[in-house]
């Protein structure tokens, strides 16, 4: 009921005045960090506020590793960078670790920002400059405050890129890329580039058009022999004022409430939508309730109407009638009194034909009295009859109006329902599209690995980008947002390696390319010729078989059977020398980039 809401408005504005209250010891401007974890969220705050942020004596704690360590939602005050005005800082958990407790923490976040700090006048949204993508946990909780803190809460967000380091050889070597493969590219990832990509991310996932304000700040430039590089603080000033002047020069403040707060007020518009749509309806039915009896109205009233026209017709005729008898009896009196003047004679000698005649004529007059009176009557109802015409033309009149604000009220009712139907409709299709997105996620299991091009044909200048959740098989480590983060993915690219199946105990082992063991079998023993010698005398001492000399013509008549010394053909089998050859085994082939599913 209207009590009801008002009591309700009552009390939630007691309550902001209460928690207003317990707020005024911070300092404005007030600027709540949110992200997922081990983005820095705590070491940007820490550095904002001056302090080293690997140093001990910061005021919110840092720690290493993929799980938050910061658990609980911090607020600290002190000098903008150290040595500037006051402002409030306030950490909040990470969102995304393998603690699994997002839900809880969002719940103790909300808390601490309703009951303690009341507003805030900047979302500061941490992002790791490496990884310009959601994590899980990072998406829900975003998913979780906008639907508590419905879209006002974007107005309010900006970007802060952290790890991204701005000594002169990291710009230089960003330049370098850009200028060597283009820019925009794949491989040209410069400021413009995140800040592309993300936006483009936040639309496609939440359904927004504002283009995000980023702010590069590497909290590790304030920190050691890096206090030293004038590259490096120069970008660290510039970079912070980018969120100075987001959080002051918005007059604007963004309430906090809680999510019972958020809940119960949920609960009351719906019961207030509930009132209205009765009473829509309600109106609905007394609206066409009274239409009806106004087109009945509306019918009587021309009934009577003309009923009222036949009416007057027919007296106006009476009159017509009862004029020509006057008229008639007038010149009828006319013509006896000339008759009375001309005869005046016959008049005294027929005294008692003219009593006679006076009598008739003045039973006439009565007569025409008499009808000049209903004339006269006639006159005076005819003059009702108009007036009582002009009522009910006025009422007719405003009848006709009631009904045209009657018709633009139930217009603007309808109009109305159409949005409330269409907001349905455009709910039940948003539903439709995360179901649908929800499921396209199962289709492809983590760890698969496709091949992948980028562009259909070589020489084309338009390429696709690497979709969400895979990587390139080269060997890179795996970003944060995975189950395998820091580890490294198969290096298959640059191997040039192909994929063959096998049982689980065998998957990712890598085999080096290699002939299956065979044998090329050549034999040579080499080969003899036999031939007949001759010798001089088997009898003389030193002459025999393969002996002996000449003795100037001496007969050698004595032959012997002699093998030759043996030799080989000096045969050898070489390589292949003609068709497709080269430095490898390979059947015919494309070249392709392996990807695999991280998340």
């Amino acid at each position: 009921t209207m009590r009801s809401s008002s009591a309700w408005v009552l009390q939630l504005v007691l309550f902001s005045m209460i928690a207003r209250r317990w707020a005024e010891e911070y300092p404005e401007p007030r600027i709540v960090a949110v992200g997922a974890t081990g983005v820095g969220k705590s070491s940007l705050v820490n550095a904002l506020l001056g302090c080293d942020p690997r140093g001990s004596e910061c005021l919110f704690g840092v720690c290493g590793g993929t799980d938050s360590c910061t658990n609980q939602t911090a607020i600290g005050s002190g000098p903008w960078l150290g040595d500037g005005a006051d402002f409030t800082a306030v950490d909040t958990p990470g969102f995304g670790d393998s603690s699994g407790s997002d839900n809880k923490l969002i719940e103790e976040m909300m808390d601490v920002l309703d009951g303690k700090l009341g507003y805030a006048n900047a979302i500061l949204l941490v992002l790791e400059g490496s990884t310009p993508r959601f994590s899980s946990g990072l998406y829900d909780m975003l998913r979780v405050m906008t639907s508590i803190f419905g879209d006002s809460w974007w107005q309010f967000m900006l970007i802060g890129v952290s790890k991204w380091p701005y000594d002169q050889a990291s710009i230089d070597k960003r330049q370098e890329d850009c200028d060597y493969y283009g820019d925009p590219s794949e491989n040209c990832k410069n400021e413009a580039w995140f800040r592309r990509e993300f936006n483009r991310q936040l639309q496609d996932k939440f359904g927004i058009t504002k283009n995000f304000t980023f702010a590069f700040m590497d909290s590790y430039s304030q920190s050691g022999p890096e206090l030293g590089d004038e590259v490096q603080q120069q970008h660290w000033q510039d970079e912070t004022q980018l969120l100075w002047d987001h959080a002051t020069l918005n007059d604007d403040t963004f309430e906090f409430l809680t999510i019972d707060e958020v809940l119960e007020e949920n609960q009351l518009c719906k019961e207030e939508n509930q009132r209205l749509h009765n009473i829509i309806d309600e109106n609905i039915t007394l609206l066409f309730n009274y239409v009806q009896a106004n087109t009945d109205q509306i019918s009587t009233t021309q009934e009577e109407l003309s009923l009222i026209d036949i009416k007057v017709d027919s007296t106006q005729a009476q009159v017509d009638i009862n004029v020509n008898d006057i008229e008639a009896l007038e010149v009828a009196g006319e013509s006896i009194r000339k008759d009375l003047q001309n005869h005046e004679e016959q008049i005294k000698n027929n005294q008692k034909d003219i009593s006679l005649l006076e009598e008739q004529i003045y039973y006439a007059m009565e007569d025409i009295s008499l009808l000049k009176t209903l004339s006269s009557l006639l006159e005076v109802k005819v003059d009702l009859t108009q007036t009582n015409l002009t009522m009910v033309s006025g009422q007719v009149d405003i009848n006709m109006k009631d009904i045209d604000a009657l018709e633009v009220f139930g217009e603007s009712t309808r109009t109305d329902l159409q949005g409330v139907s269409d907001q349905v409709i455009n709910n039940l299709n948003h539903i439709a599209n995360v179901e649908e997105a929800v499921g396209a996620l199962q289709e492809v299991p983590l760890g698969t690995i496709i091949a992948w091009v980028n562009k259909p044909i070589s020489g084309t200048a338009e390429h696709a980008d690497l979709p969400d959740g895979w990587q390139r098989c080269d060997g890179s480590v795996i970003p944060h947002g995975s189950i395998w983060a820091g580890k490294r993915t198969p290096d298959l690219n640059n191997d040039g390696r192909f994929l063959r199946g096998g049982i689980d105990n065998t998957m990712l082992t890598l085999e080096n390319d290699q002939l299956e063991d065979h044998h090329h079998h050549y034999s040579d023993p080499g080969h003899t010729h036999g031939y007949h010698d001759h010798y001089f005398s088997p009898t003389v001492p030193g002459e025999g078989p393969g002996t002996g000399t000449d003795h100037k013509g001496d007969s050698f008549a004595y032959s012997y059977s002699k093998t030759s010394d043996s030799s080989k053909a000096g045969i050898t089998v070489t390589g292949v020398s003609s068709g497709h050859h080269g430095t490898e085994t390979r059947p015919i082939n494309m070249r392709v980039s392996y990807i695999i599913r991280i998340y």
